[in-house]
């Protein structure tokens, strides 16, 4: 058997040796289709892992609640608003909610001004729960509060790319910036975020809810976000 054994392998050896160059193609190809085989693997689980963090990083208890339009209705002049009645009805009935928050966007111009730097961001309304809602935390100064909302304060929490981009301070806190013609002093800068899908998370201009809604009038047909967290479901015992 052994003898066989040795005989086959000679028999194999030379048979590679004859056709060289065929053996070698074949090799190359076998090493080539498990090369790819695995750098597709990789890559999809990779991708896999980015997308899995990046989402992660929103909350993965959290939903937001937007406004919808079919296009045929757009055409005919027809809107669907989300309204502060809204709001209250899902406070009220709804089960769950660790945290609920009205977003409100500035619907004249995205520009802040810090004396004579000009830049355009991501300005809303929106109250001190957002920062549980959103995972958004203060690094230095102070988010918004309760008090702000209920007396219209002027005031905002910037992050860290309009810091950049107005060329404020490294400590921006009590500086006033320029917004929608009225002057808000800065009393906290965020954590970075980061990117997603591309977007800045960290151009971002928070004011509350209610001196938002004092800047555009008081319009009857404000449409809003709602965004909120869920609790959290107790783990079942094994």
């Amino acid at each position: 058997m052994l003898f066989s054994f040795f005989e086959s392998s000679r028999s194999a050896l030379a048979s590679i040796f004859a056709h060289r160059l065929r053996s070698f193609l074949t090799t190359l190809g076998i090493i080539i289709g498990v090369a790819s085989v695995i750098a597709v693997v990789s890559v999809t689980q990779g991708m896999s892992a980015f997308i899995g963090d990046t989402f992660a990083s929103l909350g993965t208890n959290s939903l937001t609640i937007q406004s919808y339009t079919p296009f045929e209705d757009q055409m005919k002049g027809i809107r669907a608003r989300l309204t502060p009645e809204n709001l209250e009805l899902i406070e009220r009935r709804a089960e769950g909610i660790a945290s609920i928050t009205p977003i409100l966007y500035a619907n004249r111009s995205s520009q802040i001004k810090y004396g004579s730097q000009t830049a355009f961001s991501q300005i809303m309304g929106t109250t001190y729960a957002y920062q549980d809602v959103a995972q958004s935390y203060t690094q230095m100064g102070r988010f918004l509060a309760q008090s702000d909302n209920l007396t219209r304060r002027r005031i905002a929490v910037i992050g860290e790319d309009v810091r950049e981009n107005l060329s404020l301070p490294e400590d921006p806190i009590n500086e006033y910036v320029e917004i929608g013609g009225e002057w808000f002093k800065i009393v906290g800068l965020l954590d970075s975020m980061g990117d997603i899908m591309g977007m800045s998370r960290d151009d971002i201009v928070l004011v509350p809810y209610a001196t938002m809604v004092s800047l555009q009038g008081n319009q009857a047909r404000t449409d809003i976000q709602i965004q909120l967290s869920l609790l959290k479901a107790p783990k079942s015992k094994t």
